[in-house]
């Protein structure tokens, strides 16, 4: 067993060589292999978070409450006629100075809509 010091912000696939001494007399490579995160994807030093808004939220605008790689929870203002796939920055919140991006994404009720609620889209669709 060896003890490596990982690198903050190093990229998935790099090499790291471990220097041989009294007890391993031969240098070691180790590739890195990062696990994905559940819900932050790395584009570099940048990451990127998806963030699902209501159909109101997209329209009239709103806030919402996000998380950060450092462990953080901002809230941050949706612009009225936000559309899906729109990113935000925040800026320095990434790795090693990068930046975080949120990118809404417009999640859309399931199953049956009400009469009202149908007559109320389908009068907003009109204008």
């Amino acid at each position: 067993h060896i003890d490596v010091r990982i690198p903050a912000g190093i990229d998935d696939g790099k090499k790291l060589r471990v220097k041989g001494d009294d007890t391993r007399p031969r240098d070691v490579l180790l590739k890195v292999k990062i696990t994905p995160h559940a819900y932050f994807r790395r584009e570099g030093n940048d990451i990127v978070l998806d963030v699902p808004i209501s159909v109101a939220e997209a329209i009239i605008g709103g806030k919402v409450e996000v998380p950060t790689i450092g462990g953080e929870r901002l809230e941050v203002k949706i612009r009225p006629g936000t559309s899906s796939g729109s990113r935000l920055r925040l800026r320095g919140k990434g790795i090693n100075g990068g930046d975080q991006y949120l990118v809404f994404k417009l999640l859309v009720p399931q199953g049956e809509v009400d009469e009202e609620s149908r007559k109320l889209i389908e009068e907003f669709a009109k204008k």
